[in-house]
């Protein structure tokens, strides 16, 4: 897998910054990041571009290995990073009402919702 945390900190972006920069969900870059799940190559192609890096690059730049996660493992993790980019969001919301974040809310708590379910089809 792609080490993209490498190449965020050597540009000096925030998660949240090459979220915005690239459109890929914080979720996904930070679940790649810490190894849990890879990003499929339309979502790494847009965190390239918005790194301007060649695919050269990009590719060859570092690798890190993929965590070996059971699909409940995995969901619950997915789940947990979620809730946490959401109380972020409601956080910021509470500052600012005019947020960006009021954008989200819904889709991120839909998300949520359907990773609980699966999850507990799973028990």
């Amino acid at each position: 897998m792609v080490d993209i945390k490498k190449f965020r900190q050597e540009v000096g972006l925030t998660l949240f910054e090459l979220s915005k920069e690239s459109s890929v969900a914080v979720t996904k870059i930070l679940l790649h990041e810490q190894g849990i799940i890879e990003m499929n190559l339309l979502d790494q192609d847009k965190v390239r571009k918005a790194l301007e890096l060649s695919i050269e690059e990009f590719f060859e730049g570092g690798q890190i290995e993929q965590k070996q996660l059971t699909e409940e493992e995995r969901l619950e993790e997915e789940i947990r990073v979620l809730t946490i980019e959401y109380m972020r969001a409601l956080k910021d919301i509470q500052k600012n009402p005019n947020h960006e974040s009021w954008y989200n809310l819904g889709e991120m708590k839909k998300e949520i919702d359907d990773l609980e379910k699966k999850f507990m089809g799973m028990s």
